[in-house]
């Protein structure tokens, strides 16, 4: 009976508007009901009153046609709709109670029953409804006190049952409604709720996509300054062991060189890292020798071992020489290479052994490396902490465990990201064995026939110019010029140096001697290395526009090598610069 009395605010816009649509087809009932008292008019009504009843008919039919036809708006429709039935309502009942006025038929009695109990399902307005209801009670008592013969006795009771039905089919059909309605605007509101915060987390994910894009790019800005710098340190302590120094000297100088090596892998492990958290780590897919990968890695360890006093040893079977796999080989090293290092690093005394083994069949093959150590050893306890982000790394290393801490973890992560898994085994007191394992599609050997090309390659590679060969290096760290200059002294080179891109690019396109080569620094002043690179691309002299040109470069990602690779950059060298990488990779671009 509540909802009888009372609706909620909040969704009495929603019932007027459902009223509202169903309006139109309530007004085409109405107009019916007055078309079919027309046409009963015209059967039994007396000619008498025939103008009457006609008048009467036509009138309500034009007014619900009218109102069906209603020309104002949706809103206002829905406004109004509830109140605009009266008229049209009260005129069908007039028409048919006066229609049983004049001819005092019974029958009529009983389709008036029949209309109170329709009244309910033509509004859902509680006072329209009543006001309907309460003159066909009174049309119909008086009918019943006027018309002679009529059996007051059974038509009083039908009344009241007519009355009741029609209020509680009224109160049903209102409370349905009301209950439909309000879960509607529930979900409404759920939906506007979920909309409003789906906005705020994309804003929030947006803010913070921005802010690791700006620390990623703040993390490289600032690794590239610090490898710059570690460049020249590195350099500097590699052209002083070459001297005659002191024993003392050689002690100091190789503690700064390792220091400083130190400091390299920690900048590489937070790029690395930074990179895993953005998601812009590249993994690619190429062919590469799983046997080759092996023993450059441990030979590139073996002097590190060698002034430890360690015997390190690679274990490669005959046949496992010539398999070659498809998969990222540079990442591979990269965790090959951070677990050796640990090894060698946390080993006092004893050996360090990398095993290769290569199973399966078919088109895949199970890659597992093993690096085994006599260090200390581990406990369970310490091994489920070796491979977690430690916020004192320090703690775990110094205990002299076999590895652990920043590398560890990004070794873990991309091995993940790979498809492969890494993980130890270890005993206190007898060492400690690092598991790189992965599934790699095998690449099928294409039988080729016999060239000539690699040995030209190698004999033009070691090939000296006849004259000395004008290279243009754009650089503008003094120490790195001065570090490059001593590298390259020992060739037969012709040096000229400028401190920005624009003098490179002005170099080339004005001077009448075209460099031979340009080792272009990628982070200067003014211009940088890349606009430099395309801007002498896009020179309209060919001779000029096709030098050779070698980044110089921290960033040594193969996302970075793409990039210069579209900028039109031949090679790159990372830094720290190493001098022997530096050499062979002029030869190959000056010679080949």
């Amino acid at each position: 009976m509540s909802v009888m009395l009372a609706i909620p605010p909040e969704i009495q816009p929603r019932l007027n508007q459902l009223y509202a649509q169903r309006f139109s087809v309530i007004m085409l009932l109405i107009a019916g009901l007055h078309a079919l008292m027309l046409f009963v008019s015209l059967a039994y009504t007396p000619l008498g009153f025939m103008p009457l009843v006609l008048s009467l008919n036509v009138l309500g039919g034009v007014i619900a046609g009218a109102l069906y036809l209603y020309p104002r708006s949706p809103k206002d429709r829905a406004r109004y709709a509830a109140y605009l039935l009266v008229l049209p309502a009260l005129m069908v009942v007039a028409s048919i109670y006066l229609q049983l006025f004049i001819i005092a038929d019974q029958i009529l009695l009983t389709f008036c029953l029949l209309l109170m109990l329709g009244t309910a399902f033509t509004t859902h307005a509680r006072s329209v409804f009543l006001s309907v209801l309460s003159v066909q009670a009174v049309l119909f008592v008086t009918a019943l006190l006027l018309l002679e013969g009529t059996n007051v006795q059974l038509f009083l009771p039908a009344l009241v049952c007519a009355g009741a039905l029609s209020f509680w089919a009224f109160v049903e059909r209102r409370l349905a409604m009301v209950q439909s309605l309000l879960a509607q605007a529930r979900l409404d509101q759920t939906q506007q709720l979920l909309a409003e915060r789906g906005q705020e987390l994309r804003e929030k994910v947006a803010v913070a996509e921005d802010a690791s894009k700006m620390k990623s790019e703040f993390i490289a800005s600032t690794s590239h300054e610090i490898k710059t710098a570690l460049s020249g340190i590195i350099s500097a302590m590699d052209a002083l062991s070459a001297t005659e120094i002191s024993d003392e000297q050689k002690v100091l100088t190789n503690t700064a060189h390792y220091s400083a090596k130190a400091l390299q892998r920690v900048l590489d492990d937070i790029m690395d890292t930074t990179k895993l958290e953005g998601g812009e780590l590249e993994i690619l897919a190429e062919p590469f020798s799983p046997a080759a990968l092996v023993t450059i890695a441990t030979s590139l360890r073996m002097p590190e071992a060698r002034k430890k006093g360690l015997h390190l040893t690679s274990h490669v079977q005959k046949k496992h020489e010539n398999i070659n796999l498809f998969g990222d080989g540079t990442r591979l090293a990269q965790v090959l290479q951070n677990l050796l290092g640990n090894a060698i690093r946390y080993t006092e005394t004893g050996n360090v052994a990398v095993l290769l083994e290569i199973s399966g069949r078919g088109g895949n093959r199970t890659l597992r490396i093993a690096v085994q150590d006599t260090g200390a050893g581990m406990t369970p306890d310490e091994m489920s902490e070796i491979f977690k982000l430690k916020k004192d790394v320090s703690q775990l290393l110094y205990r002299g465990h076999a590895g652990g801490g920043l590398g560890l973890s990004i070794s873990q992560e991309l091995m993940n990201i790979m498809g492969g898994k890494l993980y130890a085994e270890s005993e206190k007191g007898t060492g400690s064995v690092f598991y790189m394992e992965i599934s790699l599609p095998l690449v099928k050997a294409v039988p080729s026939e016999k060239s000539e090309s690699v040995d030209d390659s190698a004999q033009a590679v070691k090939k000296l110019p006849k004259t000395a060969a004008h290279i243009l290096i754009a650089e503008d760290n003094e120490i790195n010029r001065l570090l490059i200059r001593s590298m390259l002294a020992t060739e037969n080179y012709e040096l000229e140096f400028v401190s920005d891109g624009l003098q490179a690019l002005e170099v080339v396109s004005s001077e009448s001697l075209i460099p031979d080569l340009i080792l272009m620094d990628i982070q200067m002043p003014i211009m940088d290395g890349r606009e430099a690179t395309r801007a002498i691309r896009a020179l309209d002299d060919m001779d000029r526009a096709s030098v050779p040109i070698v980044a110089l470069t921290a960033n040594v990602d193969k996302s970075g090598f793409n990039i210069y690779a579209e900028d039109g950059i031949d090679e790159v060298v990372p830094k720290p610069i190493d001098q022997g990488q530096l050499l062979k990779t002029i030869r190959q671009v000056l010679y080949c």
